[in-house]
């Protein structure tokens, strides 16, 4: 598969751009992948690698996906989460820093969860701004009004409360340290 590009060696003088410079460094050691996404999730092709990556991935690899984020585009949040959904290797998602809005989608998408100390965990309500004709912005609006409810019901059942979804959605949003993530994390697992 030559969508990763490896770990080099800190000896080679080759003028090829490193694999740290990627906006979504992709790293292959054996049969295990490290991913990371450390920056705000922005438009989807900057991750057409890593969804390419977790579509063809077999069952016996590893995708570590190391997430320290704030979120970002909702379309791009969502391509990952669908292809992470599909994904047929162990999908183990690492938490570390601050994990905010679209961070959190993708986490409950992983097949096993790990969460450094002291880590900021943060679901609220979607934001954006709408742009188009009069028409197209009314359109998209009452689309969103019935998709949001909807996807947050589905993406946080388990984890969340039916009463916590309703209030984040009420733009309340929900703070939770590490070891919240992990109980919750541990209840939902539980109830699959």
């Amino acid at each position: 598969m030559d969508i990763v590009i490896p770990l080099e060696d800190e000896n080679s003088k080759d003028d090829k751009p490193s694999v740290w410079e990627e906006f979504v460094p992709i790293v292959q050691t054996n049969d295990e992948y490290h991913i990371y996404m450390l920056d705000e999730i922005s438009q989807p092709y900057n991750y057409a690698k890593l969804t390419h990556l977790l579509y063809t991935a077999d069952a016996s690899e590893v995708v570590n996906l190391h997430v320290n984020t704030v979120g970002g585009d909702l379309s791009s949040v969502v391509q990952i989460c669908g292809a992470m959904g599909v994904c047929k290797a162990k999908v183990v998602v690492h938490l570390a820093g601050q994990v905010y809005s679209g961070g959190t989608f993708i986490t409950m998408y992983a097949d096993e969860l790990r969460v450094a100390p002291n880590t900021r965990f943060m679901i609220h309500n979607y934001s954006g701004g709408i742009g188009g004709k009069g028409n197209e912005v009314k359109a998209e609006q009452a689309f969103m009004e019935d998709y949001a409810p909807a996807l947050y019901r589905d993406v946080y059942a388990g984890f969340l409360t039916p009463e916590e979804i309703e209030l984040v959605l009420d733009d309340k949003d929900k703070w939770m340290s590490t070891e919240e993530v992990l109980k919750r994390w541990n209840r939902k697992q539980n109830r699959t």
